[in-house]
């Protein structure tokens, strides 16, 4: 009893203390508690905040692809681009047009600096911000040169390189885009010009099929050494997309900006692969961040009721009613198919046959350009064989009411089906620079040279499907149309391509000039043709002591005279030659005709002389021309007779690589340079796209 009265005791006199420590406890847990809700609480707002950010910066983003789209359907005619057509509100810097979910302020011409805005031609900033929150400000600069001009090769696939392949010849380099992947096999060559600035893009990745494939980067002025790209040592990044180089041979990157500019994109030296591009450049933070992408280049499409509407509709003069927009591809490398002729004797051609034959499409529209008046009689005229003006419609000729002014006001010709284009652009008498676009539903034909009159003029061609070189127009396809003077035998001899053995007289048309006497023959190619040079194929030519001449004249005339219009293509020729070619040269540039007359006299007061023809070539000298080929390629049509190196001038852009395999057999040395004064018309099928994008 004793002893429970001191426990007692003992527990009365240490009470408090037990009190106190239960308090410390307490108020611990209470502290440990409240730290643990506030840091939910506080982790939890973060949460929502991020979240918040997250759905704000797509938003805001979603107003960029909004500007961008509409930007790149725009259907106006200004080369500005002007998007004032979808902003309520007028378009420069600090006005603000709200949509439901972002607002938009859209400044042309104009790029941000450190110091603000400053005025840059081509470029358009664009700023977006979410609403109603705006916690959200991206910053976007998008770029309005159409890509069409800008390089001689643009491709929307992906490209394989075959073993010893390389883009660009031996000589010529060029401004190339792939807008995909670029696929290695084997040793691969890119030539670039360093004197030039030439370079190659490629949007996606290059992709060795080896791990020894080598892509070589050769300089072609001469200026740097080589330099061998292999997939283990120089592309295991998957950065080194693009190629380009300065005066000390370093690698740079395409400069999208002048050097004051060059502050926004910071490429570091190289390209970005398919992930990692320029349009997805995040400047935000103090470390660049890249956010996935889609494309380097935004492919332009036709849009056929802007085109319509543009031209003013149909049964306007720049409106051109189709026969069809028929896919004709699958016939263009059967010569029994339709469409081809044999050139002795305007029949089907037979399987394996060895003679010259001419492709004509039996749907596609002749459209002649006669810059400078020589064919219509007023310059800067384009013949189109429409009917108009009560004329016989798809005979292959352009008679007198179907010739029409240049269009001027936008420059733009169109037609929902297939075409045929020749001549000469701009006048080089007056002489005037002239840039027409011809767009098509289809496919367009190139059927002879398209020619420059002045150094300031260009054609864009814009088709659906194809832009085909049709290269068979070259030899005579008809029957001689008329003679005069002594008889000229052997007329069928004339027609097709150069068939002579070397023994004179052998398939060869022929002439006894008797002296004191002059002769002529008008020869048909068929439709009009263009050329600054015509040849004669295995020519034999006496040595007649220059009292024989031979002249060669282009005309649209064919009567059995040289008429006030006739074109003398170079000087009168009087050189002995056996069985060899002879070039023809126009010293004032090409000139548009049909006919050629071959004119002979002998001023020889006693002699007769023989003399021998073998076919008559107008070759492919002069080809002008951007190219677009929305769904499908370039290609060229060959025939079955071997061509010569030619170059194609100008730009070129296909939806999938050339299927050059069709036509190198016959035509294997074609080279493509970039024609740097293209200068871009408002009326072409519009391409904005992204240089910059950051969140500020």
């Amino acid at each position: 009893m004793k002893k429970i009265r001191e426990c007692y005791k003992l527990l009365k006199k240490n009470q408090g203390t037990a009190i106190i420590l239960s308090l410390v406890i307490v108020s611990v847990l209470f502290i440990l508690i409240s730290f643990l809700v506030r840091k939910v609480l506080t982790n939890t707002a973060m949460v929502e905040k991020t979240g918040e950010e997250q759905k704000s910066y797509a938003l805001a983003k979603q107003g960029i692809l909004y500007a961008l789209d509409q930007l790149n359907t725009w259907d106006g005619t200004d080369p500005e681009y002007d998007p004032t057509d979808w902003t309520p509100n007028e378009v420069e810097q600090g006005n603000w047009s709200d949509y439901s979910n972002y607002s938009l302020m859209v400044y042309k011409n104009h790029i941000p600096t450190s110091g603000g805005y400053t005025e840059e031609e081509g470029y358009i900033t664009i700023e977006s911000r979410d609403l109603p929150k705006k916690l959200v400000t991206l910053q976007a600069i998008a770029e309005n040169t159409s890509p069409l001009l800008e390089y001689v090769r643009f491709i929307n696939s992906d490209v394989s390189f075959l073993s010893l392949q390389g883009f660009g010849d031996s000589a010529n380099g060029a401004p190339f885009h792939i807008n995909g992947d670029l696929i290695l096999t084997g040793a691969n060559t890119i030539n670039l010009d360093s004197d030039s600035g030439d370079r190659f893009e490629v949007s996606g990745e290059i992709k060795p099929t080896n791990s020894d494939d080598t892509v070589t980067i050769h300089d072609t002025a001469g200026n740097l050494s080589d330099v061998i790209l292999d997939a283990n040592d120089n592309n295991d990044d998957g950065y080194k997309c693009g190629f380009t180089r300065d005066a000390s041979g370093n690698l740079l990157a395409k400069e999208k900006f002048s050097s004051a500019y060059d502050d926004i994109i910071q490429n570091n030296g190289r390209y970005f692969d398919g992930t990692h591009l320029p349009s997805s450049y995040d400047q935000s933070g103090t470390s660049p961040r890249y956010v996935t992408g889609n494309a380097l280049l935004r492919w332009p499409l036709i849009n056929h009721t802007r085109y319509e509407s543009l031209v003013g509709g149909s049964g306007t003069p720049y409106y051109i009613d189709e026969i069809s927009s028929n896919d004709e591809s699958e016939t263009w490398y059967d010569m029994t198919a339709s469409g081809w002729i044999d050139d002795r004797t305007s029949s089907v051609p037979s399987s394996g046959n060895t003679q010259s034959a001419t492709y004509t499409s039996p749907t596609a529209i002749l459209v002649i350009l006669d810059g400078n008046g020589t064919m219509s009689g007023t310059a800067g005229q384009v013949g189109i064989d429409d009917g108009q003006g009560g004329e016989v419609a798809h005979n292959n000729v352009i008679e007198s009411g179907e010739w029409r002014s240049y269009p001027t006001t936008n420059g733009v010709i169109y037609s929902p089906g297939n075409l045929r284009i020749l001549g000469i652009i701009g006048d080089d008498l007056t002489p005037n620079d002239y840039k027409p676009i011809i767009v098509s539903g289809g496919t367009i034909y190139i059927e002879s040279n398209l020619a420059k009159g002045t150094s300031g003029s260009s054609l864009a061609l814009i088709a659906k499907d194809w832009v085909t070189l049709n290269s068979t127009h070259r030899f005579i396809n008809r029957d001689v149309v008329n003679t005069s003077g002594d008889p000229w035998n052997n007329q069928s001899n004339i027609r097709g391509e150069p068939d002579n053995d070397g023994t004179t007289g052998n398939n060869q048309m022929d002439i006894t000039v008797s002296f004191e006497s002059t002769d002529i023959a008008v020869l048909d190619l068929g439709q009009k043709v263009t050329t600054d040079t015509i040849r004669l194929k295995k020519l034999n030519f006496p040595d007649a002591g220059g009292s024989l001449t031979l002249k060669v004249y282009g005309s649209n005339d064919d009567t059995a005279s040289i008429v006030p219009g006739d074109q003398e293509f170079g000087s009168g020729y009087s050189t002995e030659i056996i069985n060899d070619d002879v070039d023809f040269e126009r010293t004032e540039g090409s000139y548009a005709f049909r006919y050629v007359k071959l004119w002979l006299e002998n001023t020889h007061d006693s002699n007769s002389y023989p003399v021998y023809f073998d076919a008559v070539e107008i070759p492919l000298t002069d080809l002008n021309v951007v190219c677009f080929a929305q769904n499908k390629s370039w290609a060229v049509i060959s025939g079955n007779i071997s061509g010569y190196p030619f170059t194609v001038n100008g730009a070129i852009s296909e939806n999938q690589f050339e299927q050059s395999s069709n036509w190198s057999i016959n035509w294997p040395s074609i080279t493509y340079t970039h024609d740097s004064t293209l200068t871009s018309n408002p009326a072409l099928p519009p391409s904005m796209n992204l240089v910059s994008l950051k969140r500020k």
